[in-house]
């Protein structure tokens, strides 16, 4: 049952859509709403079982939820997930999400996540105007907001002002990974990429002037910086005893498998930049474009992420606990504070 699994945090909405005739599967997840609405990405992906994709969605909209009340703006967090099998007709699939995301009237908004891509994101905005941004730009804004965070972290775990040396290894480099690995070499640092896909990889590496590494092997990796910027769940048992970087900051939600391992990362001495908090930008800029806010108002919300970090480890510092499970008891505080006001 639903009320029983470990994800469900009192989700005000929980709905699985179905269209038969053109092979639609998804499950949409309100965890909270502020001012009326709630935003989260919609995630095209294959999972062993609805089961999977419940816990998925469940998961992914609480951090939405979470990632909202730190990054300041006026809306809740949702998410949804889209169960692809290979055998449906994109075109038809994501035009019948549109109409499913349209019935909402506004109530759910959702934006580009892992697994769409730019046509599926032109398909839904077909249906519905509650669709928001297109890859490039939610990449290159999550990923400036992830860049702010590592900057943030340098600063105080290394207490160096600049990146320029500073080794970064990045685990993932599609839409953001790619451009996170952009900004850093602008600012020259040192990088070290993997990717599921080899080529993906090698690209990148070309661009920006990286080595590569193994996926296998990136958890091994000398460097200042660990950057998950691919699935959730990569820092669990395995990782923590194999990780050595003095950081973990990166763009991937979900990145704790347990909340346990964010205290095993403070036990160890490593600072983890908590990922709703560091990768909050694409969300930020879908803020700004559907309340028709102008660039100086997101450059103040990016800016913000630093700040916001720095409140997290000084709370975290006083209070002799893990960033993570601070970022958790500041979110929920203005959780609660939001419902008060609406």
């Amino acid at each position: 049952m639903i009320f029983d699994l470990p994800a469900y945090d009192d989700h005000r909405l929980v709905a699985i859509h179905r269209d038969p005739h053109r092979n639609l599967v998804a499950i949409i997840a309100i965890h909270r709403s502020f001012r009326g609405r709630a935003l989260g990405g919609c995630r095209a992906q294959a999972y062993p079982s609805e089961r999977e994709a419940l816990i998925d969605v469940l998961r992914l909209s609480r951090g939405m939820s979470y990632k909202s009340a730190m990054a300041g703006v006026p809306c809740g967090g949702a998410k949804s997930v889209v169960l692809m099998d290979g055998t449906a007709n994109r075109r038809q699939l994501f035009e019948a999400m549109g109409e499913v995301i349209e019935s909402y009237q506004g109530r759910y908004v959702t934006a580009v996540d892992a697994g769409l891509e730019d046509a599926d994101l032109l398909a839904m905005k077909s249906r519905t105007p509650w669709v928001l941004g297109t890859d490039d730009t939610a990449g290159h804004n999550t990923a400036t907001g992830v860049l702010i965070g590592i900057r943030s972290a340098v600063k105080r775990k290394l207490g160096k002002g600049r990146l320029a040396g500073v080794s970064v290894a990045i685990q993932g480099v599609g839409r953001v990974g790619s451009e996170l690995a952009k900004l850093l070499a602008a600012e020259n640092a040192r990088l070290i990429v993997c990717d599921v896909d080899p080529a993906r990889a090698a690209r990148c590496a070309a661009q920006v002037g990286a080595a590569v590494i193994g996926n296998d092997e990136i958890l091994d990796a000398a460097a200042d910086v660990f950057a998950p910027c691919a699935l959730g769940g990569v820092i669990n048992d395995d990782a923590v005893a194999r990780l050595t970087t003095p950081i973990v900051c990166g763009a991937a939600n979900n990145q704790l498998e347990l909340p346990i391992h964010g205290d095993r990362l403070r036990d160890k001495g490593i600072f983890y930049a908590p990922d709703y908090v560091v990768n909050s930008g694409g969300l930020i800029g879908g803020v700004c474009e559907l309340l028709k806010h102008d660039e100086a108002w997101m450059k103040d919300r990016l800016g913000n992420i630093a700040a916001t970090l720095d409140e997290i480890a000084d709370y975290a510092s006083s209070h002799r606990i893990s960033e993570s499970a601070a970022a958790d008891r500041i979110a929920e505080a203005r959780l609660v504070k939001n419902e008060q006001e609406g």
